[in-house]
């Protein structure tokens, strides 16, 4: 015969519905789904690591090096330099010397790029606007509130353990 599993107590309930949300969206946002779904409903050609290095770069607001790059992605650098290589062929980004080290390279958007990435932004704005859209106003900003700081406590335990 099995175990008999015991029902969590109160205080442990609402944890577990938390840790099987946070799993199940988790695993929704890591396989790619909700940004790919985007994507691919807007007809906008850009695949997932193609958005968030897009993205690094129009929040940077100016070129970023591809080790910063790779960093920020927590990939290697032969990746950056892959992607990077497919963006340019695109004309999405473009490399430029660094004018503080000219023997480092910078890469940036290009107009075309900067169009791309705005574009794919709004349309995920959009979608969250639908997901919400049946939110109160006051619903929707405790959540991002909660999110923050559930974001920064969970960075900060991490930090505190060595990660």
């Amino acid at each position: 015969m099995g175990s008999v599993m015991t029902p969590p107590t109160t205080v442990e309930a609402p944890i577990d519905a938390l840790g099987t949300s946070m799993q199940a969206f988790g695993r929704m946002v890591a396989q790619g789904r909700v940004l790919e779904s985007v994507l691919r409903r807007t007809r906008i050609d850009l695949s997932r690591a193609d958005f968030g290095l897009l993205k690094i770069l129009i929040e940077a607001h100016g070129g970023v090096r591809p080790g910063d790059l790779a960093d920020r992605l927590a990939v290697d650098a032969p990746t950056v330099t892959r992607r990077v290589q497919h963006l340019e062929t695109r004309g999405l980004v473009r490399r430029t010397a660094d004018p503080l080290d000219g023997r480092a390279q910078l890469v940036q958007l290009t107009p075309g790029g900067t169009r791309m990435i705005e574009r794919a932004m709004h349309a995920f704005h959009d979608w969250l606007e639908t997901v919400l859209a049946d939110w109160k106003a006051s619903d929707r900003d405790r959540l991002a509130e909660l999110l923050a700081r559930f974001t920064d406590d969970c960075y900060r335990t991490l930090e505190c353990h060595g990660h």
